[in-house]
C-alpha cells in the first residue's frame, strides 16, 4: 500500500486513552493499542486540543497507578524497590528522576555529585511514613518497620 495506512483521528480515542492511563499504560502501549505510531499521537495532540488534554490526563492516571502499585508493594513481602524506582524514573522523569548537582570547578577540582534523594532513601521514608500513619490510626500495623 503506497503511502501507508491512514491515521484518521476519532474523538472516541479521548475516553479510550484516559481508561488506558487508569490501567497504568504508557504512551507506547497506547499507540500500539490504537494501531498507530508514536508520532501520530503527537500529531493528534498538536491538532486536537481535546486529545492533548486526554493524553495529559492519561499520563497523570498512569503515574497514579504506578505510585499506588509502589505503595502497596512496599508493605508487601516481595517488593523490589530498586526495579520499581528505576521504572518510575524512566516512566516519569520529571517527577521521579534523581536530581544530581555537580559541585566544584571542573578545571581544578574533581566533580562531586550531590543526589537529593536516592531510591533507598525514598523507600525508607515511605516505610517510615506508613508506620507513622498506621500508629496514628491506632492499628499499630507495620509500626515495627520504622527503621529509617
Amino acid at each position: 500500500m503506497a503511502g501507508g495506512r491512514p491515521t484518521d483521528y476519532d474523538p472516541a480515542y479521548c475516553d479510550q486513552v484516559i481508561e488506558y492511563g487508569k490501567q497504568g499504560k504508557s504512551r507506547a502501549w497506547i499507540a500500539a493499542k490504537l494501531d498507530v505510531v508514536h508520532q501520530t499521537l503527537k500529531n493528534w495532540e498538536a491538532v486536537h486540543p481535546e486529545f492533548l488534554e486526554a493524553m495529559t490526563r492519561a499520563s497523570q492516571f498512569s503515574q497514579m497507578w504506578w505510585e499506588d502499585a509502589g505503595q502497596v508493594g512496599m508493605v508487601g513481602d516481595k517488593f523490589n524497590s530498586s526495579v520499581w524506582s528505576r521504572s518510575m524514573a524512566a516512566r516519569f522523569p520529571n517527577d521521579w528522576r534523581e536530581k544530581v548537582a555537580h559541585v566544584g570547578d571542573k578545571s581544578e577540582d574533581p566533580i562531586q555529585q550531590e543526589v537529593t534523594l536516592t531510591a533507598d532513601d525514598f523507600t525508607r521514608r515511605m516505610l517510615s511514613a506508613h508506620a507513622r500513619a498506621a500508629a496514628a490510626s491506632g492499628t499499630g500495623e507495620a509500626a515495627d518497620q520504622d527503621q529509617g
